[in-house]
């Protein structure tokens, strides 16, 4: 008898850690659900993410296209619109609820799912020479000015901490024909500190897998006061194109999905 009353004790036991286990899964999955989202985004990519763990889902156009997105244009907030992506003429429309098409040019990005996300304005703007010095000096990079073909900044507060930071963006194309070394890189700078978040680089790598990059949209991912911002990065010498989504992890970006395309 005392053999069967443990039994049914160690049975009992594992009844009620099993529903402990099973609640808190339930707890977990209405939480990640909370946290869920699609990105819509422009130059075309779909990406498809859990909090921060994201995956690239553009493969799957169909399925998420032409439905309704909240939709944000140069950074203004239009709502619920239906994204439709013409992949055979790589162009976007945006239709409003009379199927009329809004959208000519500009920023987009549209988004489903329960998380609440923000677009940012932001200006792109050329890098000055002393910038350029600097960035060089700081990459350890050998090179002349007239082989970096692509350079850009986005000045903006990207931690909320009142102050200005920057991204840097810096790279050769496959235009420099005659240049020694290849590279593209994407740099954080806060407080006159360098982070370097985007490396590519020949003298690392294939020629063959170093891209050309762009930041395509900022965003504010659950509302909180800090900015993620999506790298869109082309292969010239294979066609092919990634997204990047990054987010701030302490003072520095990290990024959130892998680019698997080069």
């Amino acid at each position: 008898m005392k053999n069967k009353s443990f039994e049914i004790t160690i049975i009992i036991g594992l009844i009620v850690f099993s529903l402990i286990l099973f609640g808190i899964y339930l707890i977990y999955d209405t939480y990640l659900k909370s946290k869920s989202y699609t990105l819509f985004l422009k130059p075309y990519s779909i990406l498809e993410c859990k909090k921060w763990d994201c995956k690239d889902i553009s493969n799957n156009l169909r399925e998420y296209n032409n439905k309704p997105y909240n939709t944000y244009i140069n950074g203004n907030n239009l709502d619920i619109k239906d994204i439709y992506y013409n992949d055979r003429v790589q162009k976007f429309y945006v239709f409003d609820k009379n199927d009329n098409n809004i959208y000519d040019e500009g920023s987009l990005f549209g988004y489903t799912g329960k998380a609440k996300i923000t677009s940012t304005p932001y200006k792109i703007e050329p890098l000055t020479e002393n910038e350029l010095e600097t960035l060089k000096k700081e990459l350890k990079l050998n090179v002349n000015n007239d082989e970096i073909m692509l350079n850009s900044k986005i000045a903006i507060d990207f931690d909320n901490d009142g102050k200005i930071e920057t991204l840097y963006q810096i790279a050769t194309t496959i235009d420099a024909s005659d240049a020694d070394l290849y590279f593209n890189y994407i740099i954080y700078e806060k407080e006159n500190k360098y982070n370097i978040i985007m490396k590519e680089n020949s003298l690392d790598i294939d020629f063959i897998k170093i891209g050309e990059s762009t930041i395509s949209s900022i965003l504010d991912i659950f509302d909180d006061g800090k900015l993620e911002f999506i790298v869109f990065t082309t292969y010239p010498l294979t066609g092919k194109t990634c997204s990047i989504l990054y987010r701030l992890k302490g003072k520095n970006f990290i990024p959130i999905n892998e680019c698997k395309s080069n």
